[in-house]
């Protein structure tokens, strides 16, 4: 999905949204929990804003976490979640929220490192994840497939080393209009114009030491 960056970052606020979030985020790296890792474990960071449909119908997702797994100790060595805040642009804000709550990492489904550069690396994961909506009403929707994808132009790393997929995170929510088939589908990655690249931050994080 191709979006104007001026234009959608003054409708919806994206970029303020990412911003707002990054600090908290960048803190969690700074805890133990993530700070200390193995030398095979690695960590995700990561804040952006994901779009599903089309106007009139577009519906947007600002969401971010943090966490760790070691590709080799396999699908159960992930922990780590977020938060995140659903919403449909209207003609002018606050903009009506769909839905808002947290989220878990389960499972560890795939995880392809593509380069390192100093600290963090760039690579594509994939993750089943547990949804805990808050807003409107409390619900757990379990099973969620999430997918960070973090290219690295320092290191030469662009989205054609990822499959085409730009920076970013896209979200599949079973049992919703919002997974593989339904309409408007899964949540994807938003494009915009270099050097953005994608409205969104995200970063795999090597062990302490690695450079």
């Amino acid at each position: 999905m191709k979006v104007n960056r001026r234009e959608f970052l003054h409708r919806v606020g994206a970029g303020s949204i990412a911003l707002a979030s990054l600090p908290a985020l960048m803190d969690m790296f700074k805890q133990p929990a993530l700070g200390q890792m193995a030398q095979s474990e690695r960590g995700f960071l990561f804040v952006t804003v994901s779009a599903a449909g089309a106007a009139p119908n577009l519906h947007l997702i600002a969401m971010g976490g943090a966490g760790k797994f070691d590709p080799s100790r396999g699908s159960g060595s992930v922990t780590g979640g977020g938060s995140f805040t659903h919403f449909q642009p209207a003609a002018s804000p606050p903009f009506p929220i769909v839905a808002a709550g947290n989220w878990r990492a389960r499972l560890l489904t795939s995880y392809r490192e593509l380069a390192s550069y100093g600290s963090i690396a760039a690579g594509v994961g994939e993750f089943v994840i547990d949804i805990q909506r808050l807003r409107p009403s409390p619900a757990l929707i379990r099973g969620a497939v999430l997918r960070i994808f973090c290219t690295l132009g320092p290191a030469g790393i662009t989205a054609a080393q990822t499959g085409g997929e730009i920076e970013g995170i896209s979200l599949s929510i079973p049992g919703t209009e919002f997974s593989a088939g339904g309409n408007p589908g899964p949540f994807r990655q938003i494009a915009s114009p270099p050097p953005a690249g994608s409205f969104g931050l995200t970063v795999f994080q090597l062990s302490e030491g690695l450079a």
